[in-house]
């Protein structure tokens, strides 16, 4: 995983890849992904349990169990929602992805 000012970011995900078109010039809402959000989802999938039935010495299985608990995540501030859309990818159904209103699109 690099951090990059690169305009396209790609974040595998077990056996996913995300691919993330980011602008970091532009002043507008959602166009880059935040370095925060790669480690975030990375860490999750580090301990994610990848099946209902995975038994280890997992210190997060109770919080990250995505397939015997229901499980909500909020992302606040969310940019591109990287970390959200790794969430889902590693069974997470329930995931509110927020950022501020565009000012642009406000003015329209």
């Amino acid at each position: 995983m690099k951090f990059t000012d690169s305009p396209v970011i790609q974040l595998q995900v077990r056996d996913s890849q995300l691919s993330i078109q980011q602008d970091n010039g532009s002043f507008h809402v959602g166009t880059s992904v935040w370095p925060c959000s790669l480690v975030l989802a990375k860490f999750v999938e580090r301990w994610a349990p990848s099946s209902p039935t995975t038994t280890t010495d997992n210190p997060y299985y109770d919080l990250l169990d995505f397939h015997t608990r229901r499980r909500r995540a909020i992302e606040l501030g969310t940019g591109c929602g990287a970390a959200g859309m790794a969430f889902h990818l590693l069974g997470l159904q329930d995931i509110i992805l927020t950022d501020i209103p565009c000012y642009a699109c406000a003015q329209a």
